[in-house]
């Protein structure tokens, strides 16, 4: 197994060694259907890398890590709104694993006409928006960026609840909600 530096040029070192990587954009991984996109914005939601133990990886270089190579895929061409089988985007997963440099970076490259539908887009499963599930995992900073992007905390979910019924006893998480022009009706 070959170890590249932390310091190293990460983008030049995957374009070099895997130069066929547009080849595999839009290849689907089961059981979800994610694309490689899609992994790269879990971040560390559902995957525990099998790190040394002896050499713990801060939290902030692993999101550096899953960010560096969602540009490279982004800039390869990888589809930024393209959505699962389930019908989760980028954007709902890394909302659930709580990467705001992912989130930040997909906000920042979508029209606003993107950018208002994958805000508003429901999951074909439980009908949860990217805002639903960054409350549902208790991301406050995520719940506030989303919300500053236009997220609407009265949108429902497949079972009738808004994110502002979902934060009921999540403290700090209710009280931005609440205090969101769009947030009136708990």
């Amino acid at each position: 197994m070959e170890i590249v530096a932390l310091d190293a040029d990460i983008e030049s070192y995957v374009c070099n060694r895997f130069p066929e990587i547009s080849g595999y954009l839009e290849f689907r991984c089961k059981p979800k259907g994610n694309t490689a996109l899609h992994l790269a914005a879990t971040c560390t939601f559902g995957y525990k890398p099998s790190y040394n133990p002896y050499i713990p990886i801060p939290g902030s270089l692993r999101n550096q890590s899953y960010l560096e190579c969602f540009k490279i895929l982004h800039e390869a061409g990888a589809a930024i709104c393209a959505a699962n089988d389930l019908g989760e985007t980028s954007l709902h997963l890394a909302a659930t694993a709580g990467n705001l440099d992912i989130i930040n970076f997909i906000l920042g490259h979508l029209s606003e006409t993107e950018e208002s539908k994958v805000l508003r887009q429901l999951t074909l499963d439980h009908k949860h928006t990217p805002l639903h599930k960054a409350v549902n995992e208790g991301h406050l900073d995520v719940v506030r960026r989303l919300l500053e992007a236009g997220s609407d905390p009265n949108q429902k979910t497949g079972d009738g609840k808004s994110a502002l019924q979902l934060a009921e006893h999540k403290g700090d998480i209710l009280k931005l909600l609440s205090s969101s022009p769009l947030g009136l009706a708990l």
